[in-house]
């Protein structure tokens, strides 16, 4: 059925959503074939493996604004860089979604940042493998971001939050770190008394308020 709607479609189709456990990496190469795609929502396919991940970066999707990828459990560290590699920049990419993706670590994360240097809104749950490395790297290098949620991930102490928004994050409004039980409530009482305008949740999955 993606082949059909591909093969139709592909001219002019702007927003895709795919899921379910039955679509395997094949899906992706009738996708890639949509050039004009500018949304791009894959979630639930545990058949895939991500060994060819690296279609979407041969500037294929050039024009990609939001890509949204959830509960892919299958997908290694190594199949997400091929996504996100060095020789790749989704210049028009602001608003990037990775929900459950258990893989995203470090060096997923260092990628990233290179790749998607106008980012907006940020959201990865689950990523277990990232630490403050990659924290900062998010942190010190993504300048646009308004929106950043980051939860479940054990590794983070956050410490970087400090200079934010004095020398990082001048624009962030929103600020999610449930249940990234490192991260001490004071750092982040302290950054919601200096920057004006933010929302910040906590590790606990509670609003800060003074």
């Amino acid at each position: 059925s993606i082949k059909i709607l591909c093969d139709k479609h592909y001219v002019y189709l702007e927003t895709l959503r795919i899921d379910g456990a039955q679509l395997t990496d094949r899906a992706l190469d009738f996708i890639a074939q949509c050039h004009q795609l500018r949304k791009l929502m894959i979630e639930f396919c545990t058949n895939m493996t991500g060994a060819n991940f690296s279609i979407p970066s041969k500037n294929n999707f050039h024009k990609l604004e939001q890509l949204y990828l959830s509960t892919l459990n299958n997908i290694s560290s190594k199949s997400f860089q091929l996504l996100f590699n060095k020789n790749c920049t989704f210049k028009y990419l602001h608003s990037l979604t990775l929900g459950e993706c258990h893989m995203i670590d470090d060096n997923c994360v260092r990628l990233i940042v290179q790749c998607c240097p106008h980012l907006i809104d940020l959201t990865c749950s689950s990523a277990y493998g990232i630490t403050d490395e990659g924290f900062n790297e998010i942190v010190t290098h993504c300048n646009q971001l308004r929106y950043f949620t980051l939860t479940g991930c054990h590794q983070i102490y956050g410490e970087i939050l400090l200079d934010v928004p004095e020398k990082y994050l001048k624009s962030i409004e929103y600020l999610n770190l449930d249940k990234c039980n490192k991260i001490d409530d004071i750092i982040l009482i302290e950054l919601f008394q200096r920057k004006k305008f933010i929302s910040i949740v906590n590790s606990y999955g509670s609003l800060i308020e003074l």
